[in-house]
């Protein structure tokens, strides 16, 4: 329920160290930034609430950055590629 405000002291990838500063109040803390956790937090918001998102990697998770999307927006290209060398544009 409360957190406390971390500072970066070093944004050196290799070795990051954080100053405790303040308490932060949140009434919802969502761990994950793919599709739920964002739908989630959004709607959190949107009725009042405090929210903390917490994201280690990619904000929309697998699917949006290396699954689902850019799967099928290759096979949108592959399949565009083949009717255009069959002459069918």
């Amino acid at each position: 329920r409360h957190l406390p405000r971390a500072a970066a002291a070093s944004t050196s990838p290799s070795s990051t160290r954080f100053l405790m500063s303040a308490e932060l109040s949140f009434d919802l803390i969502v761990i994950g930034a793919g599709a739920a956790g964002l739908s989630v937090t959004a709607g959190a918001a949107q009725l009042g609430a405090r929210v903390a998102l917490i994201e280690r990697g990619l904000m929309g998770g697998d699917c949006l950055n290396t699954g689902c999307v850019p799967s099928k927006a290759l096979l949108a290209s592959a399949h565009a590629a083949r009717r255009a060398r069959r002459g069918e544009l």
